[in-house]
């Protein structure tokens, strides 16, 4: 990246004080300290505050890991799409930070911890974290060493302040743009309400009849990976992914015509009602929507096709509506919620006369030409503030202004050009080293453990660090936050509890039953204990004879 000639660069290590990676809390110790993890860094660039994990930090640990206003926070590992996240902190209560976080101290001296925090999230948005990180088992990282020497571009203080100033503006007017569209979201589903009533109460004494009664549902599936040629089509392919807005254009992932015919899946006609039946989500929400184009669905959505008795639009409202019912009876799996299409089918809904329901699509249509025009224009402000983003970096942002201030910037240049001159502080780089615990050295399993993949290599070493913490294979959230911080990946439960099962096979952790609350026989796995081991070398040594 080639930055304007008034400014310098230098070396991340250059331009801090400190940088500190966090420490990850063991299970089952709920405490009233919030932690940030990575999921706490928006794709904006902000400290989100929502799902916020509270934890029992000991007095070295608050001391050591805790965070203070200007702390800069960089998401070290996720998966190869998310790691480099940054954003700045600003809250003034004791907070701390997970093991997948690292927390850098600028020298306020050079540079800002808001414009390094940009600049950072810029580098993040652009693909360059992505190209140096290293990757493994659907994860990538970059540790401290790497992080420390990135190039970071460094205008005069007064400069950097500048275009933190116009940054902070165009993201609050993104956000200005995302509210604007949320409550036309919101729009629709009051309108319904207004119109019909609340279909639990049903005030207005419409008819009420079974969901199957009025659609046709089918199901869908995934062509096989394996063949490049399926998916090189351009037959949108939706899955819980796609399911963010009520109308579906188009998909992340498109199909072929033989991708097609050799899979489970189906072509939807538009117009139909596609729901989520199987995703983590499904905790704390109901994805549906219309899709407004034929589409292919993968397993985890059932398409309603509407009969001529009920409109597409009207029963995509009231299923909104009916959200809190459904999700009562969302069924909690061991490693994903399901929710049963026997049930689906059963649920009563109201159905007013036709010409009614087609009223509300002639008004909801209104609402979404609304919401669509916002959705287009400019995508809530994002290709406007990355253009300005990329801008500021390139120093053509500010290139007027600078010819404006010549005169304080001179100032400001010599007394960043002095300091840069003068001897530097050793930044102190550190890291939390989990407790070492013994483990066998014999050749065998030395052998066994060359022979493991990748992922199982990794729950592995992932179990160890527990220290012999006990996971229950129903609960397997907190293990998967914390010893595999991937987001938006919907099979990750699924493939740790496979690779548990796997090495409790061969022998490498133990795996036992428990006694659950509800007074139930669970399967869980934990690390060999060390008399387990000194049990295991006594086998071996006697074998011997």
């Amino acid at each position: 990246m080639k930055f304007p000639s008034e400014w310098l660069s230098v070396r991340l290590k250059d331009a801090i004080t400190d940088m500190q990676s966090g420490f990850a809390q063991r299970p089952g110790e709920a405490g009233t300290t919030p932690q940030i993890r990575t999921h706490n860094i928006s794709p904006q660039g902000q400290i989100d505050l929502n799902g916020l994990k509270f934890i029992n930090p000991s007095t070295v640990e608050l001391e050591h890991y805790s965070l203070q206003p200007g702390d800069v926070i960089f998401n070290n590992t996720n998966s190869e799409e998310w790691v480099g996240k940054t954003a700045v902190f600003k809250e003034k209560d004791n907070y701390v930070f997970s093991n997948h976080m690292t927390r850098i101290r600028v020298d306020t001296s050079l540079i800002s911890p808001d414009f390094l925090a940009y600049y950072l999230h810029f580098l993040w948005r652009s693909g360059f974290s992505k190209q140096k990180a290293k990757r493994w088992v659907n994860q990538a990282g970059i540790d401290q060493s790497a992080l420390q020497e990135f190039i970071v571009p460094l205008p005069t203080l007064l400069e950097q302040q500048h275009i933190v100033n116009i940054l902070y503006q165009a993201e609050k007017l993104r956000r200005l743009r995302y509210e604007e569209f949320t409550q036309i979201k919101k729009l629709s589903q009051a309108l319904f309400v207004e119109k019909f009533g609340n279909p639990f109460e049903n005030p207005k004494g419409f008819k009420k009849i079974q969901l199957h009664k009025v659609c046709e549902f089918i199901g869908g599936g995934t062509p096989s990976t394996a063949r490049k040629d399926f998916w090189e089509g351009n037959i949108p392919w939706v899955s819980p992914k796609d399911m963010i807005l009520d109308y579906i254009f188009d998909s992340e992932d498109h199909i072929s015509e033989v991708g097609l015919t050799d899979s489970a899946t189906n072509i939807i006609p538009s117009k139909s009602v596609l729901v989520v039946t199987r995703s983590g989500i499904l905790k704390h929400a109901f994805p549906c929507a219309i899709n407004l184009v034929d589409v292919a669905i993968n397993q985890d959505i059932k398409a309603l096709i509407p009969k001529n008795r009920i409109n597409p639009f009207f029963l995509l409202f009231q299923l909104k509506t009916l959200t809190p019912l459904i999700l009562k009876n969302v069924r909690i799996g061991a490693t994903v919620h399901n929710l049963e299409t026997e049930f689906l089918k059963q649920v009563q809904i109201i159905l007013p006369p036709l010409d009614l329901q087609n009223e509300f699509e002639s008004i909801i249509n209104k609402v979404k030409n609304i919401e669509e025009l916002i959705r287009q224009n400019d995508l809530f402000g994002e290709n406007f503030n990355r253009n300005i983003v990329n801008s500021s970096f390139f120093g053509d942002l500010t290139e007027t202004w600078r010819g404006i201030e010549r005169r304080a910037l001179k100032h400001s240049t010599e007394k960043r050009d002095a300091l840069l001159g003068g001897p530097r502080k050793k930044v102190i780089l550190k890291a939390h080293a989990p407790e070492e615990r013994p483990w066998l050295a014999q050749p065998n399993r030395h052998w066994l453990m060359d022979q493991l993949s990748d992922l199982q290599g990794f729950v592995y070493d992932a179990l160890r660090e527990w220290k012999g913490t006990i996971i229950p294979s129903e609960h397997l959230e907190t293990f998967h936050e914390q010893a595999f911080p991937v987001e938006h990946l919907e099979d990750a439960n699924d493939q740790i509890l496979r690779a548990l099962h796997q090495l409790a096979g061969l022998g490498l952790i133990a795996k036992i039953s428990l006694y659950n609350h509800e007074g139930d026989y669970v399967t869980a796995f934990r690390g060999l204990r060390e008399q387990e081991l000194s049990q295991v070398s006594d086998r071996q040594y006697l074998a011997k004879g």
